[in-house]
């Protein structure tokens, strides 16, 4: 038999499994291989559970509306083999709360996603200049201004390959857009929240997919046609999702 390498907990009250309050290491519960966790914290149990696992872990998603149970992940527990980390809390997060423990993870983390969360822009100024080695970045349903992510992304643009940008909102709809320059960027996805500009240096770029209305689409098209290069090589994925936004 294969040992357990992935877990997923998405709802687990106290008593539904009752080692997890005293879980004294991953080993004696037979969770000593899993290096894949998925977890929605409801309560005390679920951060001792993630506690026990939490040095073995290369991705790590965690969601939950109780900001002090996602607080406690960060303050509490080393993820020194983590590679990916995904958030969806649904509460405001400030840095000082982090008491710099989150500064731990930017040496060797290469994916990193927000989803549903009430981020500040303070939270992300603070969070991605320490971010060296990240690849990936997505920001689902977010509110955050375009400007902010212009203006982070420059401590980005020498390593990011992939970036999901899907705003619930965007604070910067009717200002001027905000200007995208990631040279080695591959794949892009923006949703129509998301105004800005794209750069004409981006010649690695691949794959775009576009969230949004027919104005929209056309706009960013043309972005595209206009990055240097772009009509002697085709993109290799050029997905359009027509979203009927309320």
């Amino acid at each position: 038999m294969r040992p357990l390498q992935q877990l997923t907990v998405e709802c687990m009250n106290s008593g539904e499994l009752e080692k997890c309050p005293r879980i004294d290491s991953a080993e004696s519960v037979g969770f000593a291989f899993i290096t894949h966790l998925e977890i929605l914290l409801v309560d005390e149990s679920d951060v001792e559970l993630l506690g026990s696992l939490a040095s073995q872990l290369n991705c790590l998603k965690v969601g939950g509306d109780q900001k002090h149970l996602v607080l406690r992940c960060f303050n509490e527990f080393h993820l020194t083999a983590l590679r990916t980390l995904s958030i969806a809390c649904f509460d405001c997060l400030e840095p000082r709360e982090l008491n710099g423990r989150c500064w731990r993870l930017p040496e060797h983390l290469e994916t990193l996603q927000f989803n549903g969360c009430k981020f500040t822009e303070r939270m992300l100024e603070a969070m991605l200049p320490h971010f060296k080695n990240l690849k990936s970045l997505a920001i689902e349903h977010c509110s955050v201004s375009t400007q902010c992510i212009e203006k982070n992304c420059s401590f980005l643009a020498v390593g990011l390959k992939e970036l999901h940008f899907s705003l619930r909102q965007s604070k910067d709809v009717i200002g001027p857009s905000a200007l995208l320059h990631l040279p080695n960027l591959e794949h892009l996805t923006l949703s129509q929240f998301a105004n800005i500009t794209l750069s004409k240096q981006m010649p690695r770029l691949i794959s775009v997919a576009i969230e949004g209305g027919q104005s929209w689409t056309s706009y960013i098209l043309a972005e595209v046609k206009k990055i240097n290069g772009i009509g002697k090589r085709r993109l290799r994925k050029l997905a359009h999702w027509a979203c009927r936004l309320l």
